[in-house]
């Protein structure tokens, strides 16, 4: 499934020039209700979904993508103001998911008697794989990934580019100064054709279209 990476341009440049792709930390994305889209009214089921998503960030990391790249508000809110770039790829993962939005969290029962919420694996991968509506427009995928401890840089996580996320577009964003041919020199030693797309805004429609020679 072809699908849309927003970063800076400094981030994307270093992302093509190392092969590699940044994975969040769960405890670090801009979604206060990751992982605990539950009911949390009661104290017991509060306590162990805040305590369950400590635990799976602990080894535990997200790729977020979306399904296109013409929106301007993916540009404005991810993609640096318009001055970004949209990395495209072919994502293969089984860890893969589609987002579905929510208009309100998820009702968990508590077991009582072995004292931990009743959460069975449908639960779990809604939970995983949910968010609040206001969130739709970024039309998400995701990737679940397991943390390398001992390949952290500068705090930071990474996925190297390999047979299941692999880079086959590259959209120059409306504001960025970055040139196709820039582009085109770093990704001279990559294996496989990437397409490099200078974008513009629209003129006709709120939207961000491949620049028209």
């Amino acid at each position: 499934m072809r699908l849309y990476y927003f970063t800076s341009a400094q981030f994307a440049i270093s992302n093509m020039a190392l092969q590699r792709i940044k994975v969040s930390r769960i405890d670090e994305v801009n979604d206060p209700y990751e992982l605990i889209g539950v009911n949390r009214r009661d104290p017991n089921i509060d306590y162990s979904f805040v305590r369950m998503r400590e635990l799976v960030a602990e080894n535990n990391g997200l790729i977020c993508f979306t399904k296109h790249w013409s929106n301007p508000l993916l540009w404005g809110h991810y993609g640096d103001k318009h001055k970004g770039i949209a990395l495209g790829f072919d994502v293969k993962s089984e860890h893969l998911g589609k987002v579905d939005y929510l208009s309100n969290p998820m009702e968990i029962s508590f077991n009582t008697s072995e004292n931990k919420p009743e959460l069975n694996e449908r639960d779990m991968k809604k939970l995983i794989f949910s968010k609040y509506e206001g969130w739709q427009y970024e039309e998400e995928y995701r990737v679940y990934a397991k943390l390398n401890h001992d390949a952290l840089e500068g705090g930071m996580y990474f996925h190297e580019f390999d047979e299941q996320i692999s880079l086959r577009e590259v959209i120059i964003g409306p504001l960025c100064p970055i040139r196709p041919e820039t582009i085109q020199k770093l990704l001279g030693s990559y294996q496989g054709e990437v397409k490099i797309i200078q974008s513009e805004l629209s003129k006709e429609q709120y939207k961000v279209i491949a620049k028209v020679d």
